[in-house]
């Protein structure tokens, strides 16, 4: 790792939570499980190419999905209550006063991965799922 990567880790430790859920998503459809050094010079490279912004919110979802070999594409924001359709996978926005917080979720609006793990969702309310849908 570069010094320079410096200015890229400390975003992907404060805001990331949105670019690792996809990237777990991705893990789970391919099976390519990353080192988190891994995930750490995916997000910057990503920054790099203008994919992601420097507090790691996603410009391009279809670009980043792209090169972790995904087929999912991104389909929709929809409400929290939206159900996805078995091609659908969904990333669920949680949100408090203050904080926003994505995880990805099950499909059903529950937790399948929070990139936090020791993370209290108990303040956290449910508010939006963005939703990706896998190619053929």
């Amino acid at each position: 790792m570069f010094k320079q990567d410096d200015d890229y880790l400390n975003p992907v430790k404060k805001w990331g939570c949105y670019a690792t859920s996809l990237v777990n998503l991705v893990e789970k459809e391919t099976g390519n499980i990353r080192s988190k050094t891994a995930v750490f010079l995916l997000i910057a490279n990503a920054i790099r190419a203008n994919w992601l912004d420097g507090e790691c919110t996603i410009l391009a979802p279809d670009q980043f999905m792209q090169s972790m070999g995904s087929r999912y594409r991104f389909s929709a924001k929809t409400s929290g209550t939206y159900q996805c359709k078995p091609d659908e996978a969904e990333i669920l926005m949680f949100v408090k006063p203050g904080h926003t917080h994505f995880v990805l979720g099950d499909g059903a609006g529950k937790i399948a991965h929070d990139p936090l793990t020791d993370h209290d969702m108990s303040p956290y309310k449910l508010t939006e799922k963005r939703i990706y849908k896998r190619l053929p």
